[in-house]
């Protein structure tokens, strides 16, 4: 719980073509996609917008599965060319 409140609390940037691709150089290889309600609480059927938080592996542990999406994968290259209306797009400092 405390490394969810530390992610939800960490500054956010916006996530675009740029920011993606200096996520691909650093190589992150996923990044754990959360949906935060406009108090930053973790919500993900209404959100206030999506938290992407990069990673360079997938954790093994079962209790700590949650939504990932590859990094190079069309849904986050449409995202960071802000083609997404549904919610704005942000990706965490914490990496």
């Amino acid at each position: 719980m405390r490394n969810k409140l530390s992610v939800r609390q960490a500054p956010r940037f916006p996530f675009n073509t740029q920011r993606l691709q200096e996520l691909i150089r650093k190589g992150y290889k996923y990044v754990q996609v959360m949906g935060l309600t406009a108090d930053c609480h973790i919500d993900v059927t209404q959100p206030h917008c999506l938290l992407l938080i990069p990673l360079r592996e997938l954790p093994r542990d079962n209790a700590r599965k949650d939504v990932y999406e590859p990094i190079d994968s069309e849904i986050i290259a449409a995202w960071a060319q802000n083609v997404s209306d549904y919610v704005p797009v942000t990706v965490s400092s914490i990496a």
